[in-house]
């Protein structure tokens, strides 16, 4: 789910099903989802309970605001996604990227010189993919 400006990027990195939704309000266009990736964690949080199924699984990437009471009701679990990467877990990533399994989409490279307006771009934006500073030439 995103807006229609981001269809064509997302499809080409391997959604199956696109959703805009400055077109179509989520509660419309899923019900009944196993799990939901909250990867924007706004104040609405609890729209996102509805469209789970009993026993359904949120987790926040950022953390938005959603109702305790209204989670344990419908038997939502809510568990938040911390990296805590290893060399196995590096390793395996590693794989996944090269394998073509995993893409990882790019939205800018700059020198390390050029990391605050970088860091200004990212929490202006709506961004397509990752910042990567280089260190090195």
């Amino acid at each position: 789910m995103a807006s229609g400006r981001h269809e064509t990027f997302l499809c080409d990195i391997g959604v199956d099903h696109f959703i805009d939704y400055t077109t179509t309000p989520l509660e419309q266009a899923a019900y009944k989802v196993d799990l939901v990736l909250d990867v924007v964690g706004a104040k609405d949080g609890d729209r996102l309970l509805d469209v789970l199924k009993q026993g359904g699984r949120l987790v926040p990437i950022f953390l938005g605001q959603y109702s305790a009471e209204r989670a344990a009701s419908a038997s939502v679990t809510i568990s938040l996604c911390l990296m805590h990467p290893d060399a196995a877990q590096l390793s395996k990533m590693s794989r996944l990227i090269d394998s073509g399994r995993v893409r990882v989409a790019l939205e800018m490279v700059v020198p390390l010189w050029e990391a605050r307006q970088a860091h200004e771009h990212g929490e202006s934006q709506h961004l397509r993919g990752k910042i990567v500073l280089r260190v090195m030439k």
